[in-house]
């Protein structure tokens, strides 16, 4: 670079000298510097008198003190962003570097190059760098973020950089940085809850003592190990906690579990709701929570047993043994929970408000419970139910649930009426036997016929046949039937037989209702050839109205005494009559009859009569 002094011209005498007038400077370049040293050649030239030019010229070489320098600023960041979630640091994430290289010396600095152990370093190397220039963007660094670095919350490390003087020489610097780590811990407590409804029968139901059993998953969802996992919750019996483990962010842990045995109330509620609370240690021993709420439904099965149970009281109207109208049938209502939850307003209506209830009105039902002594009923039997053979009717039991729904369950009973079709009949002669003439007699017989059942009776019929008491050489005729209770056969003579009619009614048009009874009468005349006793049976039949044949016969004797005794003897019979028995079985009582009789027949002037067997007592 040409230099341009200042100043002159000037003359000079010869020997005189200036340093005065002629100055110069020079601007220091980069490379002067970096050389060490500058070299300037100055030339002076002047004119003689005789305007002959005469020169002179000089050499300065200053030299120029190298002083090369370097500096390294190191600075880094977490970048959160790679990994999600990207608002805290996570594994895989980093720290990024940036190397900031200021050349401090007065020397141009060449071939700059950063090293970092732990950091992979790209961008090397810068060129060169003037004095005072720095670089901020070429060199970069980066390093992947690892658990235990988070764990630690920080992490440090050490940059050199190094750069080649001018001279070949090497200028060097380092700096060390520590970039903070924001630990940011937290946890997610699971809790998942089975239902077991097959511990206590009946399996798929849900009953005390069935359980549910808890699953307790702990996730960490911070960015730092945890450590110490525990599990509280209460009323479970849990186990495998504590859980003495490093668990990692992102990792889950289901070591721990609980079991729950299930209460009434728990089931009558519909569900069993309860919260479990997890903790567990940073690496700073800091404590960490979360909580979770399990809801499990208890699936109700409300159910109502009722069984309802008659018996028939056949001795509450006489006669005992035979259903008769007023008598009852009582009634025993059991009820049963036979569902899951509780159960309450528990009452037994009857469809029929002719049983009479008490006690049906019994408040509550635990499950399994039986109640089978509060409520009674009892029915009074009709003649319509007798009729029929059979009472059946219907009950109900009505109960509320703990969510207020309506269970109900209904029984029928149905009780066999025995049919007690039973005929009675008495026979008896209404006056003494008269002797209408000579050697004719004329009696008249009284037949009552009597409904002792519990149907009705119909096609009645009684038969009475005269040739078996009156056989030849005898001679008898019916005088006449009648009856204001009975169609009378107008055809009897009494007489079996060719011609005979033994038959007393109109075929097919006579019947009893229950307790009913009437007479017919028949007059006979005859004439005997002895004075008996002759001993007459009337034979009673009928059906009910299931078809049933009921029977019953009357004996009764006719005796006729003379006036004129020759020889006196004693005769007794005995007096039967049945007291209200059935057919099947007859309660008899007996009387000796005493009455004089005569060894011959002369002519009878008088006559009696006794009645030697009856079902009833005649009126």
């Amino acid at each position: 670079m040409m230099m341009l002094p200042l100043g002159g011209p000037i003359d000079l005498d010869p020997g005189e000298s200036d340093t005065l007038t002629f100055t110069g400077s020079y601007t220091l370049l980069q490379a002067d510097i970096d050389a060490g040293s500058f070299t300037n050649e100055a030339t002076v030239t002047g004119t003689a008198p005789d305007d002959t030019e005469v020169t002179d010229s000089d050499t300065d070489i200053q030299t120029i003190v190298r002083q090369p320098d370097i500096s390294l600023v190191k600075s880094g960041s977490v970048k959160m962003d790679t990994i999600t979630p990207t608002d805290q640091a996570n594994v895989g994430d980093s720290i990024e570097y940036t190397f900031t290289v200021t050349n401090t010396g007065n020397v141009t600095l060449t071939n700059i190059t950063v090293t970092d152990a732990l950091v992979t370093v790209a961008g090397n190397p810068i060129a060169s760098l003037e004095p005072g220039e720095s670089d901020s963007t070429t060199i970069t660094g980066s390093v992947p973020l690892t658990q235990p670095m988070i764990d630690s919350g920080s992490f440090y490390n050490t940059a050199d950089v190094s750069g080649t003087t001018p001279t070949n020489g090497t200028v060097t610097d380092t700096d060390d940085t520590t970039v903070s780590i924001t630990p940011d811990p937290s946890l997610t407590l699971t809790k998942t809850g089975t239902l077991h409804d097959d511990v206590v029968a009946p399996s798929g139901q849900v009953n005390v003592g069935d359980t549910i059993t808890y699953i307790f998953t702990i996730t960490n969802t911070g960015n730092v190990t945890l450590h110490e996992l525990t599990v509280e919750d209460l009323g479970v019996t849990l186990s495998n906690s504590p859980v003495t483990i490093d668990l990692a962010p992102g990792q889950a842990n289901s070591t721990i579990t609980g079991t729950y045995s299930l209460t009434q109330a728990d089931i009558d509620s519909g569900t069993y709701a309860n919260t479990a609370d997890a903790k567990a240690l940073t690496p700073d021993d800091e404590e960490v929570t979360d909580s979770d709420t399990e809801e499990i439904e208890l699936p109700d099965d409300p159910s109502i047993t009722l069984e309802k149970t008659g018996t028939i009281l056949d001795d509450v109207v006489l006669p005992a043994g035979m259903v008769n109208v007023g008598d009852q049938i009582s009634y025993q209502f059991t009820v049963e929970n036979t569902g899951n939850v509780t159960l309450t307003d528990v009452e037994v209506t009857d469809v029929d408000p002719d049983v009479v209830l008490t006690g049906c009105t019994i408040g509550t039902l635990a499950v399994g419970e039986v109640d089978s002594t509060s409520c009674t009923g009892v029915y009074t039997v009709t003649q319509d139910d007798i009729n029929a053979g059979t009472f059946t009717n219907n009950a109900e039991v009505w109960a509320e649930d703990p969510e207020g729904d309506s269970v109900t369950d209904s029984d029928d009973d149905t009780q066999d009426i025995p049919e007690g079709g039973l005929l009675g009949v008495a026979k008896t002669v209404s006056s003494p036997p008269v002797l209408i003439s000579t050697g004719i007699w004329q009696f008249t017989y009284e037949i009552e016929i009597a409904n002792m059942g519990n149907v009705a009776l119909v096609n009645l019929q009684i038969s009475d046949d005269l040739t078996a008491v009156f056989p030849i050489p005898h001679v008898f005729s019916v005088i006449e039937v009648s009856s204001a209770d009975f169609d009378v056969n107008q055809l009897y003579n009494g007489i079996s037989g060719p011609g005979g009619d033994t038959n007393l009614l109109a075929s097919g048009l006579n019947s009893l209702d229950v307790g009913e009874s009437g007479t017919l009468t028949v007059t006979v005349e005859l004439v005997p050839v002895n004075a008996g006793p002759f001993l007459n049976t009337a034979v009673g039949t009928g059906e009910t109205q299931s078809g049933t044949s009921v029977t019953d016969d009357s004996q009764m004797a006719l005796i006729l005494i003379r006036m004129r005794i020759m020889t006196q003897q004693t005769m007794t019979f005995r007096h039967h009559w049945n007291l209200m028995g059935t057919s099947s079985t007859r309660l008899r009582a007996s009387r000796p009859i005493t009455m004089p009789v005569s060894p011959s027949w002369d002519g009878p002037l008088s006559g009696s009569t006794i009645q030697t067997s009856s079902r009833f007592k005649p009126r």
